[in-house]
């Protein structure tokens, strides 16, 4: 099961969930089923992971990574192997005095972990990035017109969310080796 002695932990979620391949799992996931009411569901993704904490909430149909955007479920059924026995190990009931259950309108519940702990935000650097590798890795289209979307989503969230030069800085410098190897 969990890796670590004492149980999961939120680094641990965080190791396996929100960072590198992680990250860029759930982030694809999340832009390719965020629904039809977001005129931009891809710049409404990236904003909501750099403008909300992440939520440590498990439904019956999976992770619920923001409290503000319910709909917004990484399923059971994507989760690789590592993130799903990480979940499963969550629930288990030597675990579950370190969650808060809520019952929701229809009766379903949700458990809740890590909720006395520091809110943890995605890193800007990390978020855009992650978006630029899902974006330049698609075979479909010509490297230029991927900068180019990459380009264009980081100044559309760039417009919404504060973001320091030296992240801007960070993702450009990424875009610019990309574009060199």
């Amino acid at each position: 099961m969990c890796e670590l002695e004492n149980g999961p932990t939120r680094a641990g979620f965080i190791r396996i969930s929100l960072q590198e391949k992680g990250l860029q799992r759930v982030l694809a996931h999340l832009c390719n089923t965020c629904g039809p009411h977001f005129t931009d569901p891809i710049t409404h993704v990236l904003y909501t992971f750099m403008t909300d904490p992440v939520a440590f909430t498990i439904s019956e149909q999976g992770w619920c990574p923001f409290i503000q955007q319910p709909t917004m479920i990484y399923p059971f059924k994507v989760m690789t192997k590592r993130q799903y026995d990480f979940l499963k190990e969550m629930q288990l009931p030597q675990n579950r005095n370190k969650a808060s259950t809520q019952l929701l309108m229809g009766g379903a519940r949700v458990f809740s972990y890590f909720e006395k702990t520091s809110k943890y935000y995605v890193p800007h650097t990390e978020a855009l990035n992650a978006f630029c590798v899902l974006t330049l890795t698609q075979p479909d289209h010509e490297k230029k017109q991927k900068m180019q979307v990459c380009n264009i989503v980081v100044q559309r969230v760039a417009s919404m969310v504060n973001i320091t030069n030296a992240t801007l800085q960070s993702v450009n410098q990424y875009l610019i080796q990309q574009t060199v190897g």
